[in-house]
């Protein structure tokens, strides 16, 4: 085996995995942000309203595993360019409300952040998923 290869090899690896490392962090820094951003919503409305609409909040950063079998399974190019813009589910957050009229104010209250550009919404309450996932009242 050539020594030269098998460093040159590392060293890409290594910087691959930088890449990805670096790639996944804006990710995660974006969910932190968001994070802060639905904390301070939900102390406003305490706050002023005396009510919280947000019973509760979850968020998820895809795994490079995870991330990986979708990039094969979408047969997309093995490129961060590529992932970022043909994968829109890598980073996620869950806000849980008691009532749907509370879905659509929080909803309304995150889109009219001026720091924030919405991409796309998709409402699942008035068009359900053809899955069978209900929405139960």
């Amino acid at each position: 085996m050539d020594i030269e290869n098998l460093d040159f090899n590392i060293n890409q690896l290594k910087k691959f995995k930088l890449e990805v490392t670096r790639f996944m962090m804006a990710y995660k820094f974006a969910l932190d942000k968001m994070d802060t951003k639905i904390d301070i919503l939900k102390q406003e409305f305490e706050y002023i309203h005396e009510y919280n609409p947000i019973e509760h909040v979850s968020s998820r950063l895809k795994s490079p595993e995870s991330l990986l079998s979708k990039v094969q399974r979408k047969k997309i190019p093995l490129s961060l360019n590529g992932i970022k813009e043909q994968i829109h589910d890598i980073a996620g957050i869950r806000i849980t409300c008691s009532f749907l009229s509370d879905i659509y104010t929080i909803s309304d209250m995150i889109q009219r952040q001026k720091d924030l550009r919405v991409i796309e919404i998709k409402d699942y309450i008035a068009e359900p998923k053809p899955n069978g996932i209900e929405v139960f009242i």
